[in-house]
């Protein structure tokens, strides 16, 4: 963990575009390994990205919005923290994550049972959690 502070440091000294372009490649890993659950790799990322996010100014953080949309994207949107977003921003995101996990449930209830369907029903569980403390 003492590794993450200094990385922080690294990140903050540098530009934001800088802090901007390492955010999204780990966006990118977060994204593949959405469905690890319980690894202390997706843990650090998470808490990472999180923090990351937070020093990026509005700009970029629309911009990742963009990137990564919450309709399409609602499993890389678990490991960033709608709190750091610009208060419009964030309710339209929140809105969208809500839409697509309603969305989700629906297609649970109704299509056939699969493994990868539960798999997918259980992140997006938690994500639920996750905006349930907001």
């Amino acid at each position: 963990m003492l590794n993450f502070f200094y990385l922080l440091i690294f990140y903050r000294s540098g530009s934001s575009e800088l802090c901007f372009q390492h955010l999204c490649h780990l966006l990118k890993v977060v994204k593949h390994i959405a469905h690890y659950h319980g690894r202390p790799e997706k843990t650090y990322l998470i808490v990472l990205t999180g923090r990351l996010l937070s020093l990026l100014p509005n700009k970029h953080k629309v911009q990742i919005v963009e990137m990564f949309p919450p309709h399409t994207e609602p499993l890389v949107w678990q490991a960033l923290s709608v709190k750091a977003l610009p208060e419009k921003l964030r309710a339209s995101v929140i809105e969208s994550l809500m839409r697509s996990a309603i969305l989700h449930a629906e297609n649970f209830l109704t299509l056939p049972a699969s493994v990868k369907l539960y798999s997918h029903m259980v992140c997006i569980g938690s994500l639920f959690l996750c905006l349930g403390y907001l």
